[in-house]
């Protein structure tokens, strides 16, 4: 699981977490809101509900970002 600073959006840390997974320069990367509505996702994880997760694919990863604003990226390989 990925900690993110409580300053970093968690968009930009779903992209930094990929980035070190895949070991893929973000700037490399696929836009993340081409698979997932960037604004929903950082809605979602302000509202704080710690019983909510969401699980997409981005970059051949899987990544879940739970309401807490944890978020795990499970490599491809």
């Amino acid at each position: 699981m990925f900690e993110r600073a409580e300053d970093t959006s968690v968009c930009v840390a779903i992209v930094e977490a990929v980035s070190t997974v895949t070991g893929t320069e973000p700037t490399r990367l696929d836009p993340l809101y081409g698979v997932v509505d960037t604004d929903a996702l950082e809605r979602l994880v302000e509202s704080g509900g710690t019983d909510t997760e969401i699980t997409f694919s981005f970059e051949g990863c899987r990544i879940t970002v739970f309401g807490d604003g944890g978020v795990v990226v499970t490599d491809p390989n």
